[in-house]
């Protein structure tokens, strides 16, 4: 081997173990973690940017900011105001998402479903019932799916009394 091969090796394994330590040390941003001690399960963390819903001791509104800093004992949201962690009575994680959205506009596509299909029956076929049979029971099924949408939750709440804590993880 000459001098520069050795040099090259150098350069390469200088090269491979910064990207190695950056990879190892890139992922420590500090975090606020909702957990339940003992329970491995139940954590829910809240990175700088994220959205957090919380409610103070003995009041009943929902407050939603964005987080723009820690420190180990509050946070400030993107409208300068902070927080302190001993102040929040409970955490609001939102749920059913998607689902719940799209089965509460499953009610719109009803009133469409009727009238395009007495259109049809009237103007080109000419049968009667007006509305066909399917058209019924498709509208009843969409129907059901509405209502269940009204049985998920809009938000699970962490209550800090009941064995939850809010801490900051900051590296």
């Amino acid at each position: 081997m000459s001098v520069s091969s050795i040099e090259m090796m150098r350069i390469w394994m200088l090269l491979f173990s910064t990207a190695l330590t950056s990879m190892a040390f890139g992922q420590m941003e500090p975090f606020l973690l909702l957990e339940k001690p003992g329970n491995m399960n139940s954590r829910e963390r809240f990175y700088v940017g994220n959205e957090i819903r919380w409610t103070f001791h003995d009041e009943k509104t929902v407050n939603v900011a964005v987080i723009a800093s820690l420190s180990d004992s509050s946070f400030t949201t993107t409208d300068a105001i902070t927080i302190w962690l001993h102040e929040i009575d409970e955490i609001h994680i939102p749920k059913g998402g998607g689902v719940k959205k799209f089965s509460a506009k499953a009610f719109y596509a009803i009133p469409p479903m009727i009238l395009f299909s007495a259109a049809n029956n009237a103007f080109n076929t000419g049968r009667t019932p007006l509305v066909d049979e399917e058209v019924w029971w498709i509208s009843g099924i969409f129907a059901g799916i509405s209502a269940l949408s009204y049985l998920i939750p809009d938000s699970k709440k962490m209550q800090m009394d009941k064995r939850w804590r809010l801490i900051a993880i900051i590296h």
